[in-house]
């Protein structure tokens, strides 16, 4: 998301901000369409806890398997792009400018996936 910032400060909204813009709108959709699978199913068990003990609990904001889906969704994504990129460099030969900062891109979203992967265990290691 920096980067998008940085380029348009540069007033540059060439290829890499644009295809930048469309990961995150996709990502963003993803997580629209997980979260509201996850608050339907949560309806679902909460109506049945209801019918079965009366009781209610708090749940968690993404349950673990939720989070946990989705960080391996990314990490798919993250293995996909680098093996486009890589097929483009065997076809082509040529590393230019573009093809690096797609890389360095990946590098940086594969970085904040780890994060999130290490931030994943910590809570479950809480509970």
């Amino acid at each position: 998301m920096q980067d998008i910032l940085e380029n348009f400060r540069q007033k540059d909204t060439g290829l890499i901000t644009q295809s930048l813009q469309e990961e995150i709108q996709q990502n963003l959709e993803k997580l629209i369409g997980t979260l509201q699978k996850e608050q339907k199913q949560r309806k679902e068990q909460q109506q049945q806890q209801q019918d079965n003990s009366g009781g209610e609990t708090k749940p968690q904001m993404i349950p673990s398997a939720s989070e946990l889906k989705m960080i391996r969704e990314i990490q798919i994504e993250i293995k996909n792009k680098t093996e486009a990129i890589y097929q483009e460099i065997q076809e082509t030969g040529i590393v230019d400018n573009l093809t690096r900062k797609r890389l360095e891109r990946l590098g940086h979203e594969q970085r904040s996936l780890s994060e999130m992967l290490k931030n994943f265990i910590k809570q479950i290691e809480k509970q």
